[in-house]
């Protein structure tokens, strides 16, 4: 959640040239709801359900970038699929720096607008201490401050995407 999946995801597209789609765009265009409706209406474990649906609808026959929400690899065994249907991809960053982005964003994130401000920083640490070793199940895990780490990751997404 907040780690640059629909930057990074729109950015590497662009510059390959194939699809991108953001999974819970697919969700709210699927759906007619926002996500936070969603959740608010049906409960985190209905939507979790149907985020997986909606991702195991997309059609993998053509290279597609997906940027999926920051649980979706966390329920269903969506990392085991995510990695048997392509390259898969870890954004790990900072903890102040996804507070940082995710404090200007209220109103689009459902498990962290719940937060109370004073106890966002923890709550992101401790989610990501629980996220991490399904998060770490990636094929690649790029760190966007590192340049280096983007032409790294770059190449690699050249590989597969021209396979």
């Amino acid at each position: 959640m907040g780690a640059g999946k629909t930057y990074w995801g729109r950015t590497w597209a662009a510059r390959f040239g194939v699809p991108f789609i953001d999974l819970d765009n697919y969700i709210e265009e699927n759906t007619g709801l926002a996500i936070h409706q969603l959740f608010t209406e049906r409960g985190e474990s209905s939507f979790r359900v149907l985020e997986t649906d909606m991702l195991r609808s997309l059609d993998l026959r053509n290279p597609i970038i997906v940027a999926c929400g920051g649980g979706t690899p966390i329920f269903h065994n969506n990392i085991d699929w995510m990695n048997r249907h392509g390259t898969t991809i870890y954004i790990r960053e900072e903890t102040a720096r996804l507070l940082e982005r995710l404090s200007g964003d209220s109103g689009k994130r459902p498990l962290f607008d719940q937060v109370p401000r004073a106890e966002q920083q923890q709550w992101i640490a401790e989610s990501m201490r629980e996220r991490e070793p399904y998060y770490t199940q990636a094929a690649l895990v790029f760190n966007p401050a590192d340049q280096s780490d983007q032409a790294r990751i770059e190449a690699k997404l050249q590989q597969y995407l021209s396979q």
